[in-house]
């Protein structure tokens, strides 16, 4: 009864700052969103299991990655940034390649809030205006959100590689946020795992 009641709370969370893009949805620019800088963020995809320091992509995750290409292909993606890692920049470098732009890598070390921060500038200033592709990690996508205007969001859960969200920054005005999925489907969440993100663990009880 208490798993279900948090992932009912989940469900009321997105449903307000979120609207459902379906599977693989990036929503099409409108004349209302003109001047605006589009932020397309997912993570990484799957891993292999070899070079546990900097693992690349498994075969799994280099179909993923291909299949991001191909529903970004007309998105007029003017920018694509990742971190140093080769799964992040592996997964974006067919959309890059794609788009004709280069991967800017900014570095992720033990100063995680540094790194949110500094994405989150990098796409307000150099690439303002643009549509940039963010292909983060699980515990920095939705954090990045967050630092960009978008609502607070939970980690994304380790087993899901599917989620793709869509901030859209306006000139003017409060950021939008969307989110879809692409690519194959997760695995069945395991627990403490809602639709792809990490459950809301409830208050402590007041002693």
């Amino acid at each position: 009864m208490v798993r279900r009641l948090h992932a009912l709370a989940l469900a009321a969370l997105l449903a307000v700052p979120m609207a459902a893009a379906g599977c693989g949805g990036v929503p099409s620019p409108s004349p209302s969103t003109q001047g605006a800088t589009t932020v397309i963020l997912v993570r990484h995809a799957e891993r292999a299991t070899t070079n546990p320091q900097d693992p690349p992509l498994s075969p799994a995750g280099e179909q993923r990655a291909r299949e991001l290409a191909r529903l970004l292909r007309d998105r007029r993606v003017g920018a694509v940034v990742t971190s140093q890692f080769a799964r992040t920049r592996l997964t974006a470098a067919p959309t890059a390649e794609a788009a004709g732009v280069a991967v800017d890598s900014v570095s992720v070390g033990r100063d995680m809030a540094a790194h949110v921060a500094a994405v989150a500038e990098r796409v307000r200033t150099r690439y303002a205006g643009k549509t940039v592709l963010v292909v983060g990690h699980s515990n920095t996508v939705t954090k990045i959100i967050t630092a960009l205007g978008g609502p607070p969001l939970a980690d994304i859960c380790d087993s899901a590689y599917g989620n793709l969200f869509t901030l859209v920054i306006p000139v003017e005005g409060a950021p939008r946020l969307t989110r879809g999925h692409y690519g194959a489907a997760d695995p069945p969440a395991a627990p403490g795992c809602v639709d792809g993100l990490m459950e809301p663990r409830p208050a402590p009880a007041p002693r």
